[in-house]
């Protein structure tokens, strides 16, 4: 009886597939481009005030503050972060990662767009590359079906 049920058991187990290796390169140079502009940020959020006494000299017309600037780049470090949440989400294989991921990416170039319009659309081009591409492998990854496991009848 205990060997029906070890030999059921065994038939019944799921296996755990990893990642696609493409899938993963890819997430893994988005982690680092939204890294590499988190950490800018979080740098620049340092020095705040000084980058608000340079809008002061050299674009007075902004009126910028320093209140205004911290909170501008506060904001731009917690959707970097939102971003590479949902990327670390969607390695690790869970649903909320590719909504995390795609609100987060959207917000961030539109958080782009409001101050500086179509200037710098590179980089537009860029981060819509790098949602298309991670969407697209992560839906392609959600959409094949895991094999049936067989369970024999005894």
């Amino acid at each position: 009886m205990a060997e029906e049920i070890s030999q059921e058991a065994k038939n019944t187990t799921t296996t755990k597939r990893s990642n696609p290796l493409l899938f993963r390169f890819v997430c893994f140079f988005a982690i680092a481009y939204y890294g590499l502009i988190l950490l800018s940020m979080a740098v620049a959020l340092l020095f705040s005030d000084f980058i608000a006494g340079m809008g002061i000299i050299y674009v007075p017309e902004l009126d910028l503050s320093r209140l205004k600037i911290a909170m501008y780049l506060l904001v731009g470090v917690l959707l970097n972060a939102g971003v590479i949440t949902g990327i670390w989400l969607m390695l690790r294989r869970r649903r909320a990662g590719v909504s995390v991921f795609t609100t987060n990416a959207l917000l961030v170039m539109l958080f782009q767009f409001v101050p500086s319009g179509t200037g710098g659309w590179q980089k537009y081009i860029v981060e819509l590359i790098i949602i298309i591409v991670v969407l697209s492998l992560a839906l392609h990854r959600n959409s094949r079906k895991m094999p049936k496991t067989q369970v024999k009848d005894v």
